[in-house]
């Protein structure tokens, strides 16, 4: 697959998404040029935002994703989708893709605003603290990442973080857009995931095995590709 492609088919199922209530807020994807043969495909930010570099993901940096815009896809539960990758020719060689649940729980119903959707980080910063610690909710975000720049006996090259970005559980495979986002809806959205399964196929068999030695021994993630 192309880069081209990658991004034009991440737009149509966000879009999709959107459509169909699954979403309030979508971002587009734009393919850049980074080097001699290589682009990246990332999601469009309303504006950019300083790095903080947090262990663990706190309510600051997810109302910072909201006003930024930082994001793929907005769920209509306050759920986070960021999915960006790195091609060299037609071969993504890195990948990022996260889901962060929203720490706040919410009714769709509350941000309608005379038929408009009252942005939900403004209804967020409104709360009282009673309020706050009536609806928090601890929800673990995953991160799906290829990552062979770093890779080392700490940092397998394909790995899944859940909670702190401290944790890196080996997978066998390098995850696909659409896998991560078929693991996404099948397991925390499984009354949505009929309206969407038609676009997230099971993964494609061209994925090389990158599992070492060493972490074969660990605790790992694996899946079978299609034929």
């Amino acid at each position: 697959m192309t880069a081209v492609l990658f991004a034009r088919t991440l737009d149509e199922f966000c879009a999709t998404c959107l459509r169909e209530g699954l979403a309030i807020n979508i971002s587009s994807h734009v393919v850049r040029k980074v080097g001699s043969g290589r682009y990246s495909v990332k999601w469009t930010p309303l504006r950019s935002r300083e790095f903080r570099r947090v262990p663990d993901l706190d309510l600051q940096e997810y109302l910072e994703c909201l006003r930024c815009g930082d994001f793929s896809l907005l769920l209509a539960d306050g759920g986070l989708l960021q999915v960006a990758a790195n091609f060299e020719r037609n071969e993504i060689v890195e990948s990022r893709y996260y889901y962060i649940p929203c720490p706040i729980e919410f009714d769709l119903a509350e941000l309608n605003a005379g038929g408009e959707l009252y942005p939900l980080e403004d209804f967020i910063d409104e709360l009282t603290t009673d309020e706050l610690k009536a609806r928090l909710r601890i929800r673990a975000p995953f991160r799906f990442e290829l990552d062979p720049a770093q890779e080392d006996l700490m940092h397998p090259k394909n790995h899944v973080h859940v909670g702190p970005s401290t944790s890196r559980i080996p997978v066998a495979l390098s995850v696909c857009w659409n896998a991560f986002s078929r693991f996404i809806f099948k397991n925390f959205y499984p009354e949505d995931f009929p309206r969407v399964e038609r676009m997230l196929q099971h993964p494609v068999p061209y994925r090389n095995n990158t599992l070492s030695d060493e972490d074969a021994y660990e605790l790992h993630m694996s899946f079978r590709v299609s034929e």
